[in-house]
C-alpha cells in the first residue's frame, strides 16, 4: 500500500477547510485516493497531519504536485502546506 503523510500543514478554519475537502471527494476518489485519516496537534485544530492511501505511488505524485491541488489550497485558505512524504507500507503487525 501507498500513503502521503503531509504534516505541518496548517489551515485557517478547520471546519470550513473539511467541508472544502469533502466537497472534492469525487475528484480524489478519480485520481487514485483511498481512506484517510486527520489529525491536529493538541494546541491548534488547524494544524494538521494527514495521512492518505493511494493505489498507486505514480497517481499520489501526480495529484500532490498537480496545479490543481495548489488551486485547491488556495480556494480552501491553506495557510502553509507543510511537507509531504511519500511512504510504501513494508509490514504490519500486532502486538496479540
Amino acid at each position: 500500500m501507498v500513503y502521503v503523510l503531509g504534516t505541518g500543514f496548517k489551515v485557517k478554519d478547520y471546519v470550513a477547510w473539511k467541508a472544502d475537502f469533502d466537497d472534492y471527494k469525487a475528484g480524489r476518489r478519480e485520481s487514485g485516493q483511498g481512506d484517510y485519516r486527520i489529525f491536529h496537534t493538541p494546541d491548534d485544530p488547524n494544524n494538521l497531519v494527514l495521512l492518505v492511501e493511494w493505489d498507486s505511488l505514480e497517481n499520489a505524485k501526480t495529484f500532490m504536485e498537480s496545479s490543481k491541488l495548489r488551486e485547491l489550497e488556495h480556494e480552501s485558505h491553506v495557510t502553509d502546506p507543510g511537507e509531504t512524504f511519500y511512504l510504501v507500507e513494508v509490514d504490519e503487525g500486532t502486538l496479540d
